[in-house]
């Protein structure tokens, strides 16, 4: 985390710190790392402007890096904290935050020149695409119509989806985002419709494949 020198303990720069040490520690408990989706997720706060999200915290070499602006603020008291202050100059600063794993390091920067970025919210699957699914998909092996009714949920381009015949089963899997996936599978005459818990699906786990929906993976929660 940021360290506070001597030269540098103006209640504004002080507070602007604190602001970006914050960021920090919420990009640590991150399960996942979406630049998209992290970017959104920090602009939530309206104290925070970021400018750029990159690389994978789930890396040494390429990890994931946030630049932010903060504005500080602070009071200045010249004697004790209970009696009325006065408001310092707010500051505006600028911060590389780099994160790998649980780790994470705060370096103040220069600013960039122009606007700061804009993030789309994160997919979200249709409400009724578990009951489309389990109404709709066939009950016997027929991929076409498999494909057709995954194609009928309408999704937004950013869903993967992943529709395939294997081993005399049919495998459906969608996958809004890393720890978020809906399965299905045909297995004659039985249709199957089933949500696995996001660790099943995390990175170094298991895949929202159609495969593994193939398979069964991840019916029930782990122990």
């Amino acid at each position: 985390m940021l360290a506070l020198t001597a030269c540098a303990q103006d209640p504004s720069v002080i507070n602007a710190r604190e602001q970006a040490d914050e960021v920090a520690q919420k990009l640590t408990r991150y399960l996942a790392w979406v630049p998209e989706d992290v970017g959104y997720s920090l602009t939530r706060d309206k104290r925070v402007e970021v400018f750029d999200v990159s690389g994978t915290k789930f890396s040494l070499d390429n990890p994931g890096r946030v630049l932010i602006r903060v504005h500080g603020k602070g009071w200045k008291y010249e004697t004790f904290i209970f009696v009325a202050g006065t408001p310092t100059p707010e500051v505006v600063m600028c911060f590389e935050i780099t994160v790998s794993y649980s780790d994470a390091d705060v370096d103040e920067v220069d600013c960039p020149a122009g606007r700061p970025g804009t993030f789309r919210p994160p997919p979200r699957l249709p409400a009724a695409a578990f009951e489309q699914l389990k109404k709709h998909l066939p009950r016997k092996l027929d991929l076409v119509a498999a494909e057709r009714v995954v194609l009928g949920l309408d999704l937004d381009p950013r869903i993967r989806e992943d529709v395939r015949q294997i081993n005399g089963v049919i495998g459906v899997a969608v996958r809004e985002g890393p720890g978020s996936c809906l399965f299905a599978r045909v297995k004659p005459p039985e249709v199957e419709v089933w949500h696995p818990s996001p660790i099943q699906v995390m990175p170094g786990e298991g895949e929202c494949s159609a495969a593994e929906a193939a398979n069964g993976y991840a019916q029930r929660p782990p122990h």
